[in-house]
C-alpha cells in the first residue's frame, strides 16, 4: 500500500472515530480540512469543536503515522499530532483524541501514541533550504 493510501486510510479512521464521538456527544463537531487547502498546508487535518468548562473550544489536529511525528512537530509545533498506527481501531483513536482535547492548554501534547507521549528518533527529511 502506498504512503498516500495509508495516510488517507488513517484520516478515514480518524473521521469515523470523530463521528462516533459526535454521536455520543463527547464532541460538538469536527471539520476535516480537506486536501490541498490552506488548512492542510498549515499543518492540520481536522478541527475538533468540543464543550470546555464554560464555552465551546476548538483544537486543530494533525494526523500522521509514527514515522512522521517528529517532522510534523518540527514544521508545526503548535498543532497536536494524532499518531495513528497500522493496528489502531476507532476505539484506540478515540482514546488518543480524548487525551488531546482534555489536556491542559499549556501542556497540550504534541503527539500521543501507544498510551504515552511519543518520542521518536525518526528524522524529518532535510529541506534544501538553509
Amino acid at each position: 500500500m502506498s504512503s498516500i493510501n495509508r495516510g488517507l486510510n488513517r484520516e478515514d479512521l480518524v473521521m469515523l472515530a470523530l463521528i462516533e464521538m459526535r454521536k455520543s456527544r463527547e464532541i460538538f463537531d469536527c471539520l476535516p480540512s480537506g486536501k490541498i487547502t490552506k488548512a492542510d498546508i498549515r499543518g492540520y487535518d481536522f478541527t475538533v469543536v468540543f464543550i470546555g468548562k464554560s464555552k465551546y473550544e476548538k483544537v486543530k489536529i494533525s494526523v500522521t503515522g509514527p514515522r512522521w511525528v517528529s517532522c510534523h512537530q518540527e514544521k508545526h509545533p503548535d498543532i497536536p499530532v494524532l499518531c495513528v498506527e497500522d493496528g489502531d481501531d476507532t476505539e484506540k483513536i478515540k482514546e488518543k483524541i480524548r487525551k488531546i482535547i482534555h489536556s491542559p492548554k499549556n501542556e497540550t501534547p504534541r503527539a500521543y501514541a501507544r498510551g504515552f507521549f511519543l518520542n521518536t528518533s525518526f528524522a524529518c527529511p532535510q529541506s534544501s533550504r538553509s
